[in-house]
């Protein structure tokens, strides 16, 4: 079971990911301060989420590009967890 609170991290980066279906640690960092996307993104799959990761190679940098496809258990988990949303 989920355990966070309304106003975490973890829970914006969730949202985000639920509206904009796909984050960066740049974007992560700019949006929402935070500087261990990877961390909270293993809570989040530890929780029983789908959160997928495709490595992007770019001129200046690699990074990983994190996203939460819309299949049933995410829907499913996005559900029993609507008070934290």
């Amino acid at each position: 079971m989920i355990t966070f609170k309304i106003d975490t991290k973890t829970n914006k980066i969730l949202r985000h990911l639920k509206s904009h279906k796909s984050l960066t640690s740049m974007e992560a960092f700019e949006l929402y301060r935070a500087t261990r996307l990877s961390a909270i993104i293993f809570r989040l799959r530890e929780e029983g989420f789908d959160i997928h990761m495709k490595r992007i190679q770019h001129a200046e940098a690699n990074f990983g590009k994190y996203t939460m496809p819309d299949n049933d258990n995410n829907r499913k988990m996005i559900y029993e967890y609507r008070r934290f949303l």
